[in-house]
């Protein structure tokens, strides 16, 4: 049975991504680069290969951060995207299911989620979670996001972008090559 985070289980994006194998974090003293560290833990994929693809993809400049992020997610709605071999889709959350509903003196409202109810809600799945002026990661109630920001559970969740990713076509490649292997090995 697999084990099932806590609310605010909290892992920090230096332990997800390897920073010493990257040539591009050191080489452009980069900063500001929440939207790439959220996309390589979301994927799966290397500090390198995610920050290639922010800046195809989504028109990033270096040491300034990623404008219209969800704007850009939005438009890929429905394709397939592909970072080093893993395939991976965005799907926008409505903005509806990340309010919450409240009675306040017989008249009901609405508030954005905290990163806190989110979490509480979204407990299976890859999420990209924007807040104000910036962006991390969930993963099956997991959040992932830069040493320092575990002890922001009440700011509050602006938009969100579910990623689904899709097998990886590598590995994919690699079994279709040795299907053959064990059919002769049974032989």
């Amino acid at each position: 049975m697999a084990k099932t985070n806590k609310p605010l289980d909290y892992k920090y994006a230096t332990s997800v991504i390897n920073y010493d194998k990257s040539k591009t974090f050191k080489k452009l003293s980069e900063k500001n680069d929440c939207s790439v560290r959220a996309i390589a833990t979301a994927v799966g994929v290397e500090y390198d290969e995610a920050h290639e693809y922010i800046r195809d993809v989504f028109k990033r400049v270096v040491r300034r951060g990623c404008t219209n992020m969800v704007k850009t997610c939005i438009q890929l709605k429905g394709e397939e995207q592909e970072i080093a071999g893993k395939s991976f889709e965005f799907k926008y959350v409505p903005r509806q299911h990340i309010r919450n509903e409240y009675k306040l003196y017989g008249e009901y409202i609405y508030r954005n989620k905290t990163v806190k109810s989110f979490i509480k809600d979204y407990t299976q799945g890859t999420y990209l979670v924007f807040v104000a002026n910036h962006v991390f990661t969930v993963v099956d109630g997991m959040l992932i996001d830069n040493n320092g920001e575990e002890y922001r559970p009440t700011r509050k969740v602006i938009d969100a972008v579910k990623v689904e990713v899709k097998e990886d076509k590598a590995q994919l490649d690699f079994l279709e090559e040795l299907e053959p292997v064990k059919r002769a090995a049974r032989g």
